[in-house]
């Protein structure tokens, strides 16, 4: 069955409503590209989180977690109402994808609603980066935008104490875009994002800023 991108926007209730389901069900899953050792065959999937300022996934699978921190995207394996199984693209670009023993019901997108839609114009998101790079109060920087096939990645070069530095992390097209007009988006980015650009200089000169 062909997978269902989710939008970045939606991760963290979708995964707690599976979290509500795995709670009241006992779910089995076969995990590949995992950092489990010492465990094969079907395990017990207990939980999974997204915590959105710190940008992190949390599974909890037979007994131990693991943290896939920077992830690019979630794809589901849905058909009508069931979910088949769940793939993470990680901050590297590796595959970890769980596949249920048995289908759950309820937990499957919408794929009008929770799909990935169409691609947002480059130019709102451009204008959605440069709003928040300014909201953190950077003042001298230059920025890149790409899209490839398993995510779009941003480039921030900064300049700290007269150098400088270039910090790379992926962002969800879907999520700029909304940053526009919601502002609940817009904080959350701009909380994630001042973690990963903690480093670059505040008070340096004025510069000439652009996105590329």
């Amino acid at each position: 069955m062909p997978l269902t991108q989710l939008r970045r926007t939606l991760w963290q209730p979708y995964l707690e409503r599976l979290n509500r389901t795995l709670g009241t069900e006992r779910v089995q899953v076969e995990a590949t590209g995992l950092a489990l050792p010492d465990v094969t065959g079907w395990l017990a999937l207990e939980g999974m989180a997204y915590d959105a300022e710190a940008d992190t996934i949390a599974l909890r699978i037979a007994g131990g977690e693991l943290r896939l921190p920077g992830p690019r995207r979630i794809d589901v394996d849905t058909e009508d109402e069931w979910l088949h199984g769940i793939e993470i693209v990680d901050a590297q670009g590796d595959r970890h994808v769980l596949r249920l023993r048995a289908p759950l019901r309820a937990t499957a997108p919408s794929r009008s609603v929770d799909a990935a839609g169409p691609p947002p114009d480059p130019a709102a998101l451009r204008t959605a980066i440069q709003r928040i790079l300014d909201d953190l109060g950077l003042r001298a920087f230059l920025f890149t935008h790409e899209t490839k096939d398993d995510g779009s990645l941003l480039r921030v070069e900064c300049a700290i104490n007269g150098d400088w530095q270039t910090v790379t992390f992926p962002v969800d097209d879907a999520e700029l875009a909304a940053s526009l007009h919601d502002a609940a988006v817009r904080q959350r980015l701009r909380a994630a994002w001042g973690q990963r650009l903690r480093d670059c200089a505040r008070d340096s000169a004025p510069s000439d800023r652009a996105g590329r």
